[in-house]
Parts: C-alpha cells; sequence; structure tokens
C-alpha cells in the first residue's frame, strides 16, 4: 500500500485510496488541486458527495457491481463539484485493492480532470453549429432572391431646417411569408458573411 502511495504523491492524476462505505483513505496532491480541497479535507469527506448529483445513481450502480464482484473495475465521464462550487469534468478509472482472502480491501481511483477538452469540444460544436445554421441561414436567403421577397422602401430624408424633403433613402427589407416583413438589421450582417449573396441582394 505504501508503494502504491509513494508512486502517486507527485503524479499529475489525481488519485485516491476510497473506503468501501465512500471515505478517502488517502489522496495526493494532484487530487487535492483538480477538486480545491486540501489533502486533509479530502480524507474527512467522501467522493461522493462532491459528485455531480445527475451522475451519482450511475456512478452508486458500478460501485455496487464491484462490490458484488460483477465486474473488477470500471471507468466513466463524471462530473465533480469543486470547492468553489465549479464542475469539474473528469475521467474516472476505479480498481481494487484486495486482500490476501480476495476481499476488497479499499478502491484505487484514478481522476484525470478533462474540463478543458469538454470545454474546447463544447466550443467546437457551437461553432459547428453557428455554421451550420449559418449555412441554412444563407440557403434561405438564396431560395428568397429567387421567390422576389426582398423588397426597396424608400424613406424621406428631411432637412431639419427647412422640414422639406431633400431625397429619399432606399431601405430593403425582407417580406417572409411566414415570418412577415424583417428589417435589415435582422439578417444584412449574415448576408455578408458571403459577399456573393450580399451582391445578389444588393441587385
Amino acid at each position: 500500500m505504501d508503494s502504491i502511495k509513494r508512486l502517486f504523491e507527485n503524479n499529475p492524476i489525481g488519485f485516491a485510496l476510497v473506503e468501501i462505505e465512500g471515505k478517502v483513505r488517502y489522496a495526493n496532491k494532484a487530487l487535492s488541486n483538480i477538486l480545491g480541497y486540501s489533502i486533509e479535507e479530502l480524507t474527512k469527506i467522501d467522493l461522493q458527495s462532491v459528485t455531480h448529483p445527475a451522475d451519482l445513481k450511475g456512478d452508486l450502480a458500478l460501485v455496487s457491481d464491484v462490490i458484488s464482484h460483477v465486474i473488477q473495475g470500471y471507468q466513466l465521464e463524471k462530473r465533480y463539484i469543486r470547492k468553489d462550487g465549479s464542475i469539474c469534468y473528469a475521467f474516472l478509472a476505479v480498481t481494487t485493492w484486495l486482500l490476501d482472502d480476495g476481499s476488497i480491501d479499499c478502491f484505487c481511483f484514478q481522476i484525470t480532470d478533462v474540463s478543458e477538452t469538454i470545454g474546447l469540444s463544447k466550443k467546437l460544436d457551437e461553432i459547428l453549429k453557428k455554421k451550420n445554421d449559418l449555412r441554412l441561414f444563407q440557403e434561405s436567403v438564396i431560395e428568397a432572391i429567387a421567390n422576389n421577397e426582398f423588397v426597396l422602401h424608400y424613406q424621406e430624408l428631411i432637412d431639419l431646417v427647412t422640414f422639406k424633403a431633400v431625397g429619399y433613402e432606399a431601405l430593403i427589407r425582407w417580406q417572409h411569408p411566414a415570418m412577415g416583413l424583417i428589417y435589415p438589421n435582422d439578417f444584412i450582417e449574415d448576408c455578408e458573411q458571403d459577399p456573393d449573396i450580399m451582391l445578389q441582394v444588393c441587385q
């Protein structure tokens, strides 16, 4: 057991020896950094208490399967709640430390913080969604051009001294068949993402 502690003492991966009841017997510095609790604080709590409530049921079911010897260990992505209340996305790998008679002495938890990776993945998903939404929007603009849905509205330019009309300003509107009259502030910026489409709108 001491050799395992020495192995993970300065390991960059979060590590803990956890009693069957859930109490932390040992935690390394990396786990302390990941969850924001001191090592002493970690040994006074159980990791279930800092597990995101939505992930707890599935995690406990796997723990039960290990205790019942249905499985020898498991791996999963889950969320922990840091001491400051922020969410930590983690990859958890659980194995067991067995006694000579084959019974479980404790669990060995290896916890890798994947919050940055998850964050980048979400940002990528958002970018792809925006691109997809923009593509669908541009397709609808092309269809609108074919259907002559863009119309010009002329607005008088008034001289503030004489209060007489001195000219006219042409303002484009989109007469959408389902949404009604759409003003340029709601579509021009997206049209400008594709110069060819913008040119067709202005023709």
